[in-house]
């Protein structure tokens, strides 16, 4: 009996602190458009229920791990990961703020509309 209760409360504080942890709607970079500075109408879009958009479409699903810190994109039918972007900075979620991204090529920044 004294283990059983021994495992129900580990169990219970496990829950706890899975459910307390950062989900990624929580994300800096979720919700909104980020617009390429240079030419402004080039942007990227980070939508609270997971899916990506880019260029006004639809074109991977996301999900953030690490604290936020990396996207991982999936192809919306099969789910295969498709790339991921690390979050090199980010100051912000509104109107101005600047989100830079490590896109494997190179780092890439985007302002906040």
């Amino acid at each position: 009996m004294k283990i059983f209760r021994s495992s129900f409360i580990f169990l219970s504080l496990l829950i706890i602190l899975i459910g307390c942890s950062k989900d990624s709607g929580n994300c800096l970079f979720v919700g909104g458009l980020w617009c390429d500075p240079a030419s402004g109408t080039v942007c990227i879009e980070f939508r609270e229920n997971g899916e990506h958009y880019s260029a006004g479409g639809h074109v991977a699903n996301w999900k953030a791990k690490d604290d936020c810190n990396t996207i991982e994109f999936f192809a919306p039918t099969i789910g295969v990961k498709l790339y991921e972007y690390k979050v090199v900075s980010i100051n912000g979620n509104t109107s101005g703020s600047q989100l830079k991204l490590d896109i494997g090529l190179g780092t890439q920044t985007y302002i906040k509309k």
